[in-house]
Parts: C-alpha cells; structure tokens; sequence
C-alpha cells in the first residue's frame, strides 16, 4: 500500500466532480478526514479504458481516485461509466494530495460527540477529530450517513453486520450493528461538535435499552458503561 502523502496524482473528472487519480493501491487509513476514496476496474479487454468505479475492486484494477464528496454508487454500490464521462485534465504537471486539499480549512481538533454503545446508556464524550479516532471508537472503516433533521451525523463501521457486531439501536428502517457515534456536521460537509441542546436530544433519543426485538441479543453480554 502506498502512502497517499507520498504519491503524485493526475486531475480527473467524474461527471462534473473534481478529483484525483493514481494508478497505485493506496494506505486508505492515511487519508485525510472527509475525503473520499474509490477504485476503478478496467475493462475485461482494455486496460485503459475505466469501466467501473467501486470502492473497493480487486480484480482489473485500474485505479484509485480520491473526491471531496461522495459519488453517487447504485444499490450494488458501483458506477458503471459507460453512463458518465470520465476525463483527464489535461496539464502537463502532478499534483499532491496536500495540492488538492489545500483550499481546506483547518479542522477544530477535538469534537464533542454523543457516544452510543450496544447495551448501554449514550454518552458525550470529546474526541479528537481525526480518521484514527472515528475508526477506534467504531472499530473498524467508517460509514458516515445523515439520518436526521438537523446538523448531525452518524458514523459507524460500515462492516458492522458482516462482522456480527451486537445489534445497537435501530436508526430509520435501519438497525446499527456496533458503536456509533452521533457528531455535527458544518455546511462545508466537515465534522464538528454538536451544540449543547443537540447532545441531550440525541442521549434522549437513544436512552432506550429494550432491544428484545432484536434476534441476537445476548442476556450474557459483557455489559460496558461510559460516563455519562
């Protein structure tokens, strides 16, 4: 795996979205904060034509991109580019990933958050707001989504049910397998603390500890507590 730091990339464009492109596997887990990282397949019979965008592609892989925002994958969580234009920018020079993220501002380093774990009562916490922190507090890559009405997010691992985590809270339609964390959301789409009144909205919200419901639930789950 190479060090995204350390590589030089090409500018691309998906559609209208800006991003960058190596030909090389990249160390994800050194990817700044909200940026988002894809793969791209090649054709069974080009190599140089890009077939597919995927997040994850292990046979004819072409590539790898890098975006600022995410792209929009269908339910098999794929883009087939036949329905989108992929281009090159044409500019005799590279660029760095600190070139590409350089009209960044700069992140507050620590976040307030609310903390919900499988089998007990949700909690804030502060937390320092980097990709390393978010990944240990969830254990594993991170799924960021926006279930609610307000500035806020959910970020949980995005393999939870794969990995058979305990069943937490339902969320929507949906329920969480694994920690969770509740943290707010800026408009420039990057994360921030959650306000006074939003901590206590969401420790309400999920202060329910009856998941009978739920099929593997374990009477004998070795039950954790955080501070409240």
């Amino acid at each position: 795996m190479i060090n995204p730091y350390e590589e030089k990339f090409e500018e691309v464009v998906i559609g209208k979205i800006s991003a960058i492109f190596t030909s090389l596997r990249l160390d994800r887990d050194k990817l700044p904060q909200r940026v988002f990282a894809y793969d791209i397949r090649h054709a069974d019979d080009d190599g140089m034509e890009a077939a597919e965008i995927a997040k994850y592609v292990m046979v004819n892989h072409m590539g790898t991109i890098i975006t600022k925002e995410p792209l929009e994958l269908d339910e098999h969580g794929s883009m087939i580019l036949d329905d989108y234009d992929f281009c090159y920018v044409l500019d005799s020079t590279s660029i760095t990933l600190d070139q590409f993220m350089s009209d960044e501002k700069e992140l507050p380093k620590t976040i307030d958050v609310v903390i919900v774990q499988p089998f007990c009562q949700p909690a804030k916490q502060n937390i320092k707001n980097d990709l390393t922190t978010l990944q240990q507090q969830v254990g594993g890559y991170i799924q960021m989504i926006n279930p609610f009405d307000d500035n806020a997010c959910l970020i949980c691992d995005e393999e939870g049910k794969i990995k058979g985590l305990p069943l937490n809270r339902q969320v929507g339609n949906d329920i969480i397998a694994g920690t969770f964390i509740i943290a707010g959301i800026g408009d420039d789409g990057e994360l921030s603390s959650l306000s006074d009144k939003q901590i206590e909205k969401y420790k309400n919200k999920f202060n329910d500890l009856d998941l009978s419901e739920f099929d593997n639930e374990s009477e004998n789950h070795n039950k954790t507590t955080i501070e409240r």
